[in-house]
């Protein structure tokens, strides 16, 4: 005798947008999927543009909005040996300048491959020239013609800090200040300068890691003493005296001399991300959304306590968007 069919939860991709000065102060724009995804990333370009990116059980997931409506794109097929394929980051200069990232893990070559796909306006096509062993995380785009990518690499001592960077034609690996040991999960640009943040490689603590580069060269700034045993998770940056990082219990800032602990409004930080007004929003695992008017936090209230937030993004002339997943059935 059997027994009733087991039902499976399914991942479904969630989009919360965030418009200044609206009512309620954000709305739901859900992806219609089918099956389970999970959305990692978004990137708007305009003030009616987005792109959002994830994994499913197929492979990369790639979301175009236009208007009103999210339409599934197709990004450039993973290779027949490819493990795990996902989508982590994205960022968008404009509507025609886009960049996603990722990586797979290669069963032939027994190696994480990274992978960058550029969007040119017409088409997604995938970047040549990175190196093998790495994994990509994050990306940011301030130009049409320039993008950062953070990540790791992998080598007999563990996981090491990788950033490459895009000249509009090809990717370039870059030198950090000696070997570091962690990954980068998280990349923002203003002002001419570039955050990266992660954790640090330890036996048994994950220490938040921050890389700064000035335009000329990188510097690992001190932290907050005592600030707590988590890793950073995403970044963002109003300019270049005003970034905020996040990451569990963790938030930071940084006004242009030092970087300072915040307290969280809510325990899991996930992402942080500032829209075009310079209001800065938080998300997090448990549906909980705030935002910072520059005095103290607003939570939103009755937030969706079944969504899990993971990121966020904007442009300058569009809305703030943050997006994260749900288990439904």
């Amino acid at each position: 005798m059997t027994g009733p069919a087991r039902r499976t939860a399914t991942t479904r991709p969630v989009v919360a947008i965030v418009r200044p000065g609206a009512e309620p102060a954000w709305t739901r724009a859900d992806p219609p999927a089918d099956g389970d995804t999970l959305l990692n990333d978004v990137a708007p370009a305009s003030a009616d543009l987005a792109w959002a990116v994830g994994q499913s059980a197929g492979g990369p997931v790639l979301w175009h909005r236009a208007g009103r409506d999210w339409t599934p794109s197709r990004p450039p097929p993973a290779p027949a040996a490819a493990v795990g394929a996902a989508l982590l980051g994205v960022d968008a200069a404009s509507p025609a300048a886009a960049i996603a990232v990722g990586g797979h893990y290669d069963r032939l070559a027994g190696t994480e491959t990274p992978v960058a796909l550029h969007w040119d306006g017409a088409r997604w096509t995938a970047a040549s020239g990175l190196p093998a062993g790495r994994v990509l995380t994050s990306v940011a785009m301030p130009a049409p013609d320039a993008a950062w990518a953070v990540g790791h690499a992998f080598d007999r001592r563990g996981p090491r800090a990788f950033v490459a960077r895009w000249d509009g034609s090809g990717w370039s690996p870059v030198d950090l200040p000696g070997s570091v040991a962690g990954r980068l999960h998280a990349v923002a640009a203003a002002g001419g300068r570039l955050w990266a943040a992660g954790e640090s490689a330890g036996r048994s603590r994950r220490r938040p890691l921050i890389l700064h580069w000035d335009g000329r060269g990188w510097t690992r700034p001190a932290l907050p003493t005592g600030a707590a045993d988590r890793p950073l998770t995403s970044l963002a940056a109003l300019s270049a005296t005003d970034v905020w990082a996040a990451g569990g219990g963790l938030l930071l800032h940084w006004d242009g001399t030092a970087w300072t602990a915040v307290d969280p409004p809510f325990p899991a930080v996930n992402t942080v991300a500032a829209g075009p007004t310079g209001q800065v929003w938080v998300a997090g695992g448990r549906g909980d959304l705030a935002r910072f008017d520059g005095g103290r936090w607003a939570p939103v209230p009755d937030p969706p306590r079944d969504v899990v937030w993971l990121g966020s993004g904007s442009s300058a002339d569009g809305p703030l968007m943050i997006v994260g997943s749900t288990r439904a059935g």
